[in-house]
């Protein structure tokens, strides 16, 4: 009445296996077992790969069964499970991919970004896979009234349990990202004011020079030894990038970090001009030239006065350089990227030979541009650097005319943020697989019970 044979001697016309091949068997077992445990013992980093690849044998050969099967009767029934096995084959490489714990090559890096492209089409095969194998085994069950009502309720269970799981996660993962692009937000907002005050640094600094009165004879007299006697211990004492001592004629006389720039004219340089002519302290954010790409800067200039009149100037300067971008990220544990424009001209991020930096790089969403640096607005969205998805936040940079000239990023990659909520999820769903399997155990011996006691 049912379709099941109890175990014991084959039925009529069946072969028994012979007894070398069940030994043989066993013993392939046994060496994957312990090549397994061996891989798990002194190559855990590697193990998941191990498996996945073992997965994506298993396939290939199971495959090549399907294939011979198509061959011998091209019928739509035997071509359901080898589409299936395909999309499972090409889930299993994906899987090994982003399971590989070190890739070099350029086209693996994208197809092994968490929750990237990758990611996705996995999903996606895995879901065709199983599509086409679930209507293959259908259309065996459903001659089979016991088993097709068993399957029909299975399946109502699992699906209203996998419904609820994606909504749950979706739900879940839009609050985690609500909250980390929020953090991100406030993260960039720091970096602004952690600019701010070393700008700030940078005015104080330049105002308490220029009034000190020690600096007027020597200026007066042109002594540039005790000018640099002067300039030098701010500069040490302040922790400065640069620090200068301009006459009023805006020629550099002294520059305790860079001897080279001593004789230089900044007669015509904005801030310097508007302190002689104006007599007042200014401070703004500014661009000078770099190796790799334009460097960000802040630079005060205030006037030296003797009876209100103008006599030189002193200008600090303190660079956004990548000592600066560690020291914030120090401070924040996020990590941070200075640009010039749109080129990225300080950054904690690494390259993948995890020496270099990403600097002198361009900014390839154009969305960004176009909110931070046209629109001059804040912007928090994920973004993609070097094979990694980051959540990350944006604020302009303006100068001390209000023109946008570089803006300041604060960033973390999704996959570190994401592995606690993703740990937690997998929790949650060995749970509800455990409940389900027990479920699935009980609806079988009481519609096994049912259907005897109909008998």
């Amino acid at each position: 009445m049912f379709p099941f044979r109890s175990s014991g001697a084959p039925a009529s016309g069946q072969k028994s296996r012979p007894v070398w091949q069940t030994i043989a068997i066993a013993v392939v077992y046994l060496v994957v077992a312990v090549g397994l445990v061996a891989v798990y013992w002194y190559f855990n980093d590697y193990f998941i790969f191990v498996v996945a690849c073992l997965a994506v044998v298993f396939i290939i050969l199971t495959m090549s069964i399907q294939i011979g099967r198509y061959r011998r009767t091209p019928i739509r029934s035997n071509l359901y499970p080898l589409v299936g096995y395909v999309f499972l084959l090409v889930f299993g490489c994906l899987f090994a991919i982003q399971r590989l714990p070190s890739i070099n090559r350029v086209l693996l890096e994208q197809l092994s970004v968490a929750y990237g492209r990758g990611w996705m089409i996995m999903l996606a095969a895995s879901f065709l896979g199983f599509l086409f194998l679930g209507i293959w085994a259908w259309q065996y069950i459903r001659v089979r009234e016991f088993l097709r009502t068993y399957v029909v309720l299975l399946a109502i269970t699992v699906f209203t349990s996998c419904l609820g799981s994606i909504l749950f996660t979706l739900f879940v993962f839009k609050v985690v990202e609500f909250n980390h692009l929020k953090l991100m937000a406030q993260g960039a907002k720091t970096e602004q004011l952690i600019m701010g005050e070393r700008s700030d640094t940078a005015l104080f600094v330049a105002r308490t020079v220029a009034s000190n009165a020690a600096i007027l004879e020597p200026l007066i007299n042109n002594n540039r030894t005790k000018l640099e006697s002067i300039a030098q211990w701010y500069y040490d004492e302040a922790g400065l990038d640069g620090l200068y001592v301009v006459n009023k004629y805006g020629e550099i006389l002294v520059s305790p970090g860079d001897k080279k720039e001593v004789g230089a004219l900044l007669d015509k340089d904005p801030l310097v001009a508007f302190a002689i002519l104006q007599k007042q302290q200014v401070k703004s954010f500014d661009i000078r030239k770099g190796v790799l790409a334009p460097v960000l800067v802040t630079r005060a200039v205030a006037p030296i006065l003797k009876n209100d009149e103008v006599i030189g100037v002193i200008e600090t300067r303190h660079t956004f350089d990548n000592a600066f971008v560690d020291f914030s990220k120090g401070r924040t544990g996020l990590d941070i990227t200075i640009f010039t424009g749109d080129r990225r001209s300080a950054t904690t991020i690494y390259t993948a030979d995890g020496v270099s930096r990403w600097t002198g790089s361009l900014v390839n969403d154009i969305n960004v541009t176009d909110k931070v640096l046209k629109q001059g607005v804040s912007d928090t969205r994920s973004t993609e650097s070097l094979g990694r998805t980051y959540y990350t936040a944006y604020e302009p940079v303006r100068d001390v005319n209000g023109k946008i000239i570089g803006m300041v990023s604060a960033g973390l990659p999704v996959d570190a943020l994401l592995e606690d909520t993703r740990q937690q999820l997998l929790s949650a769903f060995m749970i509800l697989a455990v409940l389900s399997l027990g479920i699935a155990f009980l609806g079988y011996f009481v519609l096994h019970k049912l259907y005897k006691q109909q008998a």
